[in-house]
């Protein structure tokens, strides 16, 4: 009775090892017939210690993976391989399958799944970010590399062409300092090792100095700003830079999106922080966290252009790096397509929402919640 107990108890406690693997894991005897699972295949394919006895291809929606465990079962070899696994969430998965044999007998087969879907999704997502940026700099540096040889050619001896091209090396100078300084923000917001400094702030404040920031564009369009706040003495808590940041690039873009001689309008109102998730059901589009993460009530803060619209089957693609609706008329303007992408992952950092409501024609809002002090 003590041997039979032991057994068990050996049993229990190698079965808890066994469903504390991440990876999923699928043993077959010599017939292909499965014998054991844990938990992690429990919830990639739902087999359980219900579907011993089965073949995997009873139960497997996979046929590369089944196909594996047969070749194994008759080659006696090791076989590796990565296979895609269609779905409502695609995943990728890296299997392996050994043999299993006991004095050179085979008495089964091991298979290892490995979800490699997130490393996937961080590679192409490095492979694209690398490809935007060598797109990004090819233009300017291209144009620098033209003005800067026709100068050497002979063009310094014509005062108007020599200062033609010299505005051009400026200009796009300055749009490749403007990239560079975009892309280390972003850098910066994304690395897991930022804290951010929240203290309470005056939001007037935090407009007054975006407004500064933006004054030269604006009076070169000659643009009017109208400033709406439900209470001038309101003070939200916040990172002062972050958020200074923030408006600063929802109003540049405003003011770039709007014709000469337009309006843009910022406007601020008040909500308690359960009547959040109805609010944000007004917006065309909210990304951000749970509201309930915050208790204070939330601030919602506007900024509206009279400009071109966005188009509705690509309005939840505008917050992405380099994502442009008109690319032409966007680097035209001197944008580098990472504004918005900074501004979400800023109200990201503080547990908030940002929203945006537009239509072509129609103008665009662009907002975000903050916490109220």
């Amino acid at each position: 009775e003590r041997v039979v107990q032991s057994l068990a108890e050996e049993r229990f406690r190698f079965q808890g090892i066994f469903d504390s693997m991440t990876e999923a894991i699928l043993v077959t005897d010599e017939q292909g017939r499965i014998v054991l699972t844990n938990r992690a295949l429990t919830d990639l394919f739902g087999i359980d210690d219900t579907n011993y006895g089965l073949r995997p291809e009873d139960v497997i929606r996979s046929a590369a993976i089944c196909e594996s465990v047969d070749e194994v079962l008759v080659s006696r070899l090791r076989v590796a391989s990565e296979v895609p696994l269609p779905g409502v969430t695609p995943r990728h998965l890296d299997v392996r399958v050994a043999p299993i044999v006991d004095e050179d007998r085979l008495v089964g087969s091991v298979t290892v799944l490995y979800d490699i879907t997130n490393l996937r999704r961080l590679e192409r997502t490095r492979a694209d970010f690398v490809a935007n940026v060598s797109h990004e700099l090819r233009t300017p540096l291209t144009a620098i590399r033209g003005s800067a040889e026709t100068l050497a050619d002979g063009a310094l001896e014509d005062r108007d062409a020599a200062g033609r091209f010299v505005a051009v090396i400026n200009s796009h100078a300055k749009r490749l300092t403007n990239l560079l300084d975009d892309l280390l923000d972003l850098s910066r917001l994304e690395s897991d090792e930022l804290q951010i400094d929240v203290h309470n702030h005056a939001l007037a404040s935090l407009i007054e100095a975006a407004q500064e920031a933006v004054e030269e564009t604006r009076q070169g369009k000659r643009i009017e700003i109208q400033v709406q706040l439900e209470d001038p003495s309101t003070s939200v808590r916040c990172d002062r830079q972050l958020i200074e940041q923030t408006l600063i690039n929802l109003m540049d873009n405003a003011i770039k999106y709007t014709p000469e001689d337009g309006r843009i309008a910022i406007r601020t109102y008040r909500a308690e922080r359960e009547h959040v998730a109805g609010e944000l059901l007004k917006h065309d589009l909210a990304l951000g966290v749970d509201a309930a993460q915050n208790s204070a009530d939330a601030l919602f803060i506007e900024v509206t252009d009279s400009g071109i619209g966005i188009p509705p089957d690509v309005l939840d693609r505008v917050f992405e790096r380099f994502y442009r609706v008109d690319k032409g008329r966007s680097r035209e303007m001197g944008g580098t397509g990472l504004g918005l992408a900074i501004v979400r992952h800023a109200l990201s950092l503080h547990g908030e929402h940002v929203f945006v409501d537009s239509s072509p024609g129609s103008g665009s809002t662009f907002g975000f919640t903050l916490a109220v002090d």
